[in-house]
């Protein structure tokens, strides 16, 4: 048991940096969640949509009760072994510096067990509201 903990703890875990496109080992152990959250924080309550780039469901975040749309990025068989994917990149990166009524707020991003496995923590907001306040042709105009 010790010398499979030993020799856990020597390994690494080789990626390609994003800033400079050079390839990088890290120690295995030197790996955490960082400044993110782990996804189970958040009780899944119930899946309401699935799109191109994940899959989302209301959850109920545990630290405070707030109600949250949690997404979960998909991840294609060639992000699995690169890491995520650009695009998923370019939407963290937009919706961490758009702030906007319009535009939904992303509150943070958290983690599951894999480094791959990475949710989007979002402000919930209930579809009903959406269509009561626009009519379908100002709806129809923004799209």
């Amino acid at each position: 048991m010790m010398d499979d903990e030993s020799h856990s703890s020597h390994s690494t875990v080789e990626f390609v940096s994003l800033l400079d496109l050079r390839p990088r080992s890290v120690p295995r152990e030197k790996i955490g969640f960082g400044g993110c959250r782990s996804v189970n924080e958040f009780e899944k309550l119930n899946r309401i949509g699935e799109g191109t780039y994940g899959i989302v469901y209301r959850a109920r975040d545990s630290k405070n009760d707030q109600i949250v749309a949690l997404k979960k990025v998909r991840m294609d068989d060639k992000s699995e072994e690169d890491g995520i994917s650009v695009s998923a990149l370019r939407e963290i990166h937009l919706l961490m510096t758009l702030k906007h009524p319009n535009i939904v707020h992303l509150i943070e991003v958290a983690v599951g067990k894999k480094l791959t496995s990475i949710f989007l923590v979002m402000e919930y907001c209930a579809q009903v509201v959406i269509f009561i306040k626009l009519p379908l042709r100002q709806i129809e105009f923004i799209i």
